[in-house]
């Protein structure tokens, strides 16, 4: 867009080891979806407002950052958000139910399988094996045989998290 060429050359290094090159043509419809894209972001930062969060882990990671570590522990008035957290609690339902019935259906196809490892029907292909999973510390057990050796010091890590929680009181 800003340059008018109807073809670029993009060369790219990778990890300093390997060279790549791309043809780019101009796509009128991509320029102007990006330019769309900008217009909107730059929007947000003229307002100082945030975009809206999304549903990956980097806009968890964002919003917790923003949220910084000490918080504030008065009551927030959510009246203007009551859309929001309606529809939240109408979703955590529906996840509930949703996951409820894929346990059920997990376990009949378990069920079926019987001591098969492995089912197949038109194209499906369904596993169910044994792991053998690796011996893991058990530091309860550790310290109740071993009450006079703390291993804390040397093997915790202090760490901070914010849970969230959601609940209705009718």
């Amino acid at each position: 867009a800003v340059t008018g060429c109807e073809r670029v050359y993009l060369a790219v290094l990778v990890s300093c080891r390997e060279f790549r090159y791309f043809v780019l043509d101009r796509d009128e419809a991509e320029i102007a979806s990006l330019m769309k894209l900008e217009k909107e972001f730059w929007q947000h930062v003229t307002d100082n407002t945030p975009p809206e969060a999304g549903c990956t882990q980097s806009d968890a990671d964002t919003i917790l950052q923003l949220g910084g570590m000490e918080p504030n522990v008065t009551p927030l008035d959510m009246t203007p958000d009551i859309a929001l957290l309606r529809e939240y609690e109408q979703k955590a339902k529906e996840a509930k139910a949703a996951n409820d019935e894929l346990s059920a259906l997990k376990n009949q196809i378990c069920a079926a399988l019987g001591d098969h490892e492995t089912g197949i029907a038109e194209g499906y292909r369904v596993r169910w094996t044994f792991v053998n999973t690796s011996g893991r510390f058990n530091a309860k057990q550790f310290k109740a045989a071993n009450p006079s050796i703390d291993l804390a010091p040397y093997y915790s890590a202090p760490t901070t998290s914010r849970r969230f929680d959601f609940s209705h009181a009718e």
